[in-house]
């Protein structure tokens, strides 16, 4: 199950005390998301740790995209649950902090950079992580141009029938822009990466 901060990131007392209560309706895990639909989103690491260290939260999605005053002081306090990377640009540096997972635009249509990704972390080879990690990036600046409709259309290129691009926003892929993702993902699948 997830919660939202609901607009409530600016007053640590507030949103500790509304998610504390949510909780109380449900036996699922918990996981929040600082959904950036309802300004002022980002929770401090101060409220998140009051909200897991008795294990009540298990993991938040971490939308933050700054190191310190962001995703460090979640990981700072996070006891056993989970940070997990919302941005791309600091993704290598949040796991090397602590950050474990991802939950991101990019991970629907690009799952076995992540995947790759992910392995050679927790391989310990760093170099070929920060390799993967470029990947990751490579696929990041792929989709960003008409963001959503861009990673759907990787999607449909990868087989899923009856899929298209179309948004509830005004993202509007050109041909131009529609043959650059069909290179893409072109490359993706000549080199393993996509279906």
């Amino acid at each position: 199950l997830v919660f939202t901060t609901k607009g409530y990131g600016d007053d640590d007392e507030r949103i500790v005390s509304y998610i504390k209560e949510l909780a109380t309706y449900t036996t699922l895990p918990i996981f929040l998301y600082e959904f950036p639909g309802f300004k002022p989103h980002l929770m401090s690491g101060k409220a998140y740790g009051e909200l897991t260290k008795d294990g009540l939260i298990w993991g938040i999605k971490d939308t933050t995209c700054i190191m310190e005053n962001g995703i460090i002081d979640k990981i700072e306090n996070k006891y056993d649950s989970t940070v997990l990377q919302a941005n791309m640009p600091y993704l290598f540096d949040a796991y090397k902090a602590g950050a474990r997972g991802v939950m991101a635009t990019p991970t629907s249509c690009g799952g076995a950079f992540f995947a790759r990704f992910h392995e050679a972390f927790i391989s310990g080879d760093m170099a070929l992580a920060e390799q993967r990690y470029n990947e990751i990036t490579l696929l990041d600046n792929a989709i960003d141009s008409g963001f959503c409709a861009s990673a759907k259309e990787l999607v449909r290129l990868q087989g899923i029938d009856g899929f298209n691009w179309y948004t509830r926003g005004s993202h509007n892929l050109s041909p131009a822009r529609l043959r650059q993702i069909r290179s893409f993902h072109d490359w993706c699948a000549a080199n393993g990466l996509m279906k």
